[in-house]
């Protein structure tokens, strides 16, 4: 007499298949090892589906993001022989924004001698925004450089960098975009300066 198998030969964790171990009989056993693979399976699952919203909440965040800046509508698009770059500095409270500045700086690749310090003649122009209140800023002047006068070693190969204009510092101001319009071909960078946060004493001679 055959005894009646009750359980089927497939189970599901978090609705996958898996096969059911069987022991010699054929009946489906119950023992700890089978469900302890089911349950380490099972918790697998889990953690790989935390791990993939995870990886959509930051990706979400990633985007909202690089959205730019609410104020930035304000600003014209590029125009020709243009390029438009935008600065979004973190938050700060108002009390915190005047013990840091802003420096931006652009530049340009060129291949140079690798011996002389080099500068480009270019500036960093503010403007005003007509209508809003804003500046924006605007790189102007031809790319000549200015170089100091150093002879180079005899057949030293020319060095490809980049050449930079003199800075411009700015007031820190993290409610409103940094924009600043440069040529076709320049790179902007910028970096913040805080201030000490003690002021040393000047001596009367």
């Amino acid at each position: 007499m055959v005894a009646e198998n009750h359980c089927t030969d497939i189970a599901t964790v978090n609705e996958v298949p898996l096969p059911r171990a069987k022991n010699i009989y054929g009946s489906c056993t119950g023992f700890p090892v089978q469900a302890a693979l089911l349950n380490e399976i099972g918790e697998k699952m889990r953690m790989k589906k935390k791990l993939l919203l995870m990886i959509g909440l930051v990706a979400a965040g990633v985007s909202a993001s690089c959205a730019g800046h609410p104020e930035l509508k304000a600003f014209p698009a590029a125009s020709n022989g243009m390029e438009r770059y935008v600065i979004v500095l973190p938050h700060r409270e108002r009390g915190e924004e005047d013990n840091f500045k802003v420096e931006i700086i652009v530049g340009k690749e060129m291949l140079t001698d690798g011996v002389n310090q080099i500068r480009l003649a270019n500036t960093i122009e503010p403007r005003p925004l007509k209508g809003w209140g804003y500046t924006y800023y605007e790189v102007t002047g031809y790319s000549n450089t200015m170089s100091t006068m150093m002879a180079p070693p005899e057949g030293m190969p020319m060095v490809k960098k980049i050449v930079f204009a003199a800075p411009l510092h700015i007031a820190y101001n993290s409610r409103l975009p940094i924009v600043v319009y440069a040529p076709n071909g320049y790179e902007v960078r910028y970096r913040i300066w805080e201030a000490a946060k003690t002021f040393s004493q000047a001596n009367i001679e």
